[in-house]
């Protein structure tokens, strides 16, 4: 089975981030902060982190180049998933440390998918 960590400050984006995830075959853990997602992805393995860009105690690009710098963590998969629909704020964000850039906007159907694709 594969496993998820989800930092996303939104109770109501959280919950359905990870029924999304249950959904896709996905073991989910939680973070609440983006320092208790570096130390949970240093201490685990995950197969996908999913970060909300807002609102993490940290800036949410150096959170993932945190994440990537350490030796256990280089080769995640690190997707934003966000309510931010920016073109701008899209670009900056894949041009970085995050594999996807993906929006609640998108649908159900759409983020289920997406998940699929991460293995």
């Amino acid at each position: 089975m594969k496993k998820g960590l989800v930092l996303q400050k939104n109770p109501m984006c959280l919950e359905l981030t990870i029924i999304l995830l249950n959904q896709t075959g996905f073991i989910t853990n939680i973070a609440n902060d983006a320092y208790e997602a570096i130390k949970m992805a240093e201490n685990d393995f995950y197969d996908l982190i999913v970060l909300d860009t807002e609102n993490l105690g940290m800036d949410s690009i150096e959170l993932a180049k945190t994440i990537k710098s350490k030796p256990s963590c280089k080769d995640v998969d690190i997707v934003a998933l966000t309510n931010n629909e920016s073109p701008q704020e899209k670009q900056k964000n894949l041009a970085s440390y995050f594999d996807d850039y993906l929006s609640f906007s998108m649908g159900v159907a759409e983020l289920r998918e997406r998940f699929q694709d991460y293995k």
